[in-house]
C-alpha cells in the first residue's frame, strides 16, 4: 500500500523526491520503494549512505530549492518523528541566518559609533558607511554571477570587504577634512582628496584582488570554502572600489555641509584655553 501511495504521489507531484539508504536500488531499508526507480529514475529516487545527518541535510537542501523531499531514515521510522527532525533542522538553519543579520547590523552600528568618535562628527561617519551597502550588493552580484551561495564562508568574505571599504572611505574623508581645516571649501577639498588618495586606494584594491585569485582557483579538499571567500574578495572588491571612488565624493558633498566644520571643536577648545591663560 505504501508503494502504491508513493507512486500516485510522485505521479501527481513531479517536485517530490525520495532519499535514503538504497531507496532506489534495493527499495530502501523497509522495501517500500521497490521498483520506483524504474519508473521515476535516479534523480527522484536518490540512494544515500545510512547516515541520518546526510539524509536530513539533503532533504533540507532540496526543500529550500523548491522540492518536496521524502527522506527514509531507519532510526526515524515513524513519520511524525522524521517530520519533527526535519522541521527542527530547518528551524535551526533559519535561526542562524537571522542571527547573522543581527550580527551584521550590530557590527555596522559599532563601526558608526567608532568612526563618529574618531572624526568627532556623525556626518563624516555616515559618508563612509553609506558606501558599504553598495559594496555588499556588488559582492552578492559577484556570488550570483559565479553560481555561488551566501553561506558562512562568503559571509566571512563580506566582513573582510566591509573593513576594506571602510578603510578606503576613511582615507578619502580624513584627508578632505584636513584640507577643510586648512581653509578649503567642501567641493575643492573632496576633489583634491580623491585625486591625491586614489593611488593608495587602488594599491590596496589591486593587491587584495590579486591576493584573492589563488582562493578562486583553489581545488581539492576545502576548495568550496576558499572559492566562496575568494569570489567575494575578487569580484566584490573590484566593484566596491569603484563605488568608493565615485560615491564617497557624492555623499561627502551632500552630507558634510550638514555637520560642523572639521576641527571646529579643537579650535574652540584652543581659544578657550588661550583666553583662560591670558586672563
Amino acid at each position: 500500500l505504501l508503494n502504491w501511495s508513493l507512486t500516485d504521489l510522485m505521479l501527481d507531484h513531479p517536485e517530490i523526491a525520495m532519499m535514503g539508504e538504497d531507496v532506489g536500488r534495493k527499495g530502501g531499508v523497509y522495501g517500500v520503494t521497490q521498483k520506483l526507480i524504474d519508473r521515476f529514475g535516479p534523480d527522484r529516487m536518490i540512494d544515500t549512505l545510512l547516515d541520518e545527518q546526510s539524509i536530513l541535510g539533503l532533504a533540507i537542501g532540496m526543500a529550500h530549492n523548491g522540492f518536496v523531499p521524502i527522506p527514509e531514515i531507519q532510526f526515524l521510522a515513524y513519520l511524525h518523528n522524521a517530520e519533527d527532525q526535519v522541521r527542527g533542522e530547518a528551524a535551526t538553519l533559519e535561526e542562524s541566518q537571522s542571527g547573522t543579520l543581527l550580527v551584521f547590523g550590530m557590527a555596522l552600528l559599532v563601526v558608526l559609533l567608532v568612526l563618529a568618535a574618531q572624526f568627532e562628527s556623525v556626518t563624516s561617519a555616515l559618508v563612509i558607511l553609506l558606501t558599504v551597502p553598495f559594496g555588499l550588493g556588488a559582492a552578492i552580484l559577484a556570488i550570483w554571477l559565479t553560481g555561488g551561495t551566501l553561506n558562512y564562508y562568503s559571509q566571512i568574505g563580506l566582513v573582510i570587504l566591509i573593513g576594506i571599504m571602510a578603510k578606503n572611505g576613511i582615507l578619502v574623508v580624513e584627508f578632505a577634512n584636513q584640507l577643510r581645516e586648512r581653509g578649503q571649501d567642501v567641493d575643492s577639498a573632496i576633489r583634491d582628496a580623491v585625486r591625491l588618495r586614489i593611488r593608495p586606494v587602488m594599491m590596496t584594491a589591486v593587491s587584495t584582488v590579486f591576493g584573492g585569485v589563488p582562493l578562486v582557483l583553489a581545488s581539492g579538499a576545502g576548495a568550496e570554502a576558499r572559492i566562496a571567500v575568494g569570489w567575494v574578495i575578487v569580484g566584490g572588491l573590484g566593484f566596491a572600489t569603484v563605488f568608493t571612488l565615485f560615491l564617497t565624493p557624492v555623499f561627502y558633498r551632500l552630507i558634510a555641509p550638514l555637520g560642523a566644520a572639521p576641527g571646529k571643536a579643537a579650535q574652540h577648545l584652543a581659544a578657550e584655553k588661550a583666553a583662560a591663560l591670558s586672563g
